[in-house]
């Protein structure tokens, strides 16, 4: 990067889509976590504005250049927000529409990822600057169609555990932390716990991690060591004190049976990195349980926030946001039809699910897709879930989800 592709700008000539590089303002006073990022919204403006900065420096080569500035203008001049079709200013996609976007997404998450995972197996610090952006992408990505990540987050897993893991996290934690309307700092710094949050795991043995049997005491004493460890391999890498905080408490339960500590008074971006932990390991089967149907996992959290180990509030709102049908769950219609739920369009109330079996039970020559429910179809109703696992349930295996 050369110096003279830098240009220091006032605060007032900055519009979105251009590149912050430096700010005027100490890093601890920042409305983000880094000074580094793209500007994605006027609501990210504002927040710059509302935190003192004056002037700012922008980077050429990675964002738009700034326009002369009116000669008229004054420096207090408060800059006015055209009407947007979404809060963002992004405009809502279909699930295909989006799928491009995230199948990226995901291949970024997971690659860093890995790249982190190997350099803290080293024990070397670790450069963070890289996720904010995707932190940046994903959350566009939710707010365009939360399903396509959603999809991904679901689908099948034969390796990379804790790499397909790490994702799983960032994009559940992100989703469900901007439907509780978290600010863009904490969802920050709860995307970045949620890529680091199992950095421990790459001192310990992978066999445990997907163990099929039990535990042993032995084995549950060194599992839970994976806390402490990860705290010590990230100790160089100058993360955030919230981002540690996030790290350090995510099996932390309100009820005091969570660990290290059995702490009871948890910030809420640690209970909502614990629940989404909580999810994806038993439905991945991350711990010694084997894995479960996304539905009967979200029973179980259900149960679990009303017996005081999570957040009632927060487990709800992650239930509902994951839909009465979780994406990939295998479906049996009344009429005998068959099929994976590929979408739940919540604010309308719909279901969509890619069908493969026809009422006969034999395959369809082409999948079906159908949102539900529908007057066309009446009969076209989900009466149970199915098990892809079972052969009697699955015999051609079309129920596990792929995209």
């Amino acid at each position: 990067m050369t110096e003279d592709r830098r240009q220091p700008i006032p605060l007032e000539q900055l519009v979105v889509g251009m590149f912050v590089v430096e700010l005027d303002i100490p890093w601890i006073n920042s409305p983000f976590i880094t000074h580094s990022r793209r500007i994605k919204s006027f609501k990210d403006i504002d927040a710059l504005r509302r935190s003192g900065v004056k002037n700012v420096v922008i980077d050429l080569d990675k964002g738009a250049a700034p326009k002369a500035l009116p000669e008229n203008a004054k420096s207090t001049k408060t800059i006015e927000q055209p009407a947007q079709p979404t809060s963002h200013g992004r405009e809502e996609k279909s699930l295909s529409a989006e799928m491009g976007a995230a199948r990226a997404i995901k291949n970024q998450v997971k690659k860093l990822a890995e790249q982190m995972l190997s350099a803290l197996e080293a024990e070397q610090p670790i450069d963070v600057s890289p996720i904010a952006p995707l932190i940046d992408d994903t959350l566009a990505s939710l707010e365009r169609n939360n399903q396509a990540l959603m999809n991904l987050v679901h689908v099948s897993r034969k390796s990379q555990k804790l790499a397909e893991h790490a994702f799983s996290a960032f994009c559940l934690a992100l989703n469900l932390g901007a439907l509780l309307e978290f600010d863009e700092k904490e969802l920050a710094a709860l995307g970045m716990a949620a890529l680091l949050h199992e950095a421990g795991w790459v001192q310990l043995p992978l066999n445990l991690m997907g163990k099929r049997t039990s535990y042993s005491d032995k084995e549950r004493k060194l599992v839970e060591q994976h806390v402490e460890i990860g705290k010590k391999l990230l100790a160089n890498s100058a993360l955030p004190e919230l981002v540690m905080e996030i790290i350090t408490d995510h099996h932390e339960r309100v009820d005091g049976s969570g660990y290290p500590l059995k702490k009871t008074e948890i910030n809420r971006l640690s209970q909502v990195l614990g629940i989404v932990d909580c999810y994806d390991e038993r439905v991945h089967q991350l711990a010694d349980k084997p894995g479960a149907l996304p539905r009967v996992v979200l029973q179980g959290l259900f149960l679990d926030a009303k017996n005081g180990i999570f957040d009632e509030a927060i487990a709800a709102r992650f239930i509902t946001m994951m839909g009465v049908y979780p994406v990939s769950s295998a479906v049996l219609f009344k009429n005998g039809e068959k099929g994976v739920v590929i979408e739940n369009a919540l604010r309308e109330g719909k279901t969509v699910v890619n069908i493969f079996y026809g009422a006969d039970g034999e395959t369809l020559p082409e999948p079906v897709v159908a949102v539900i429910p529908t007057q066309d179809y009446p009969d076209r109703e989900i009466v149970r879930l199915l098990n892809p696992k079972c052969t009697r349930d699955d015999p051609y295996g079309y129920l596990v989800l792929r995209m």
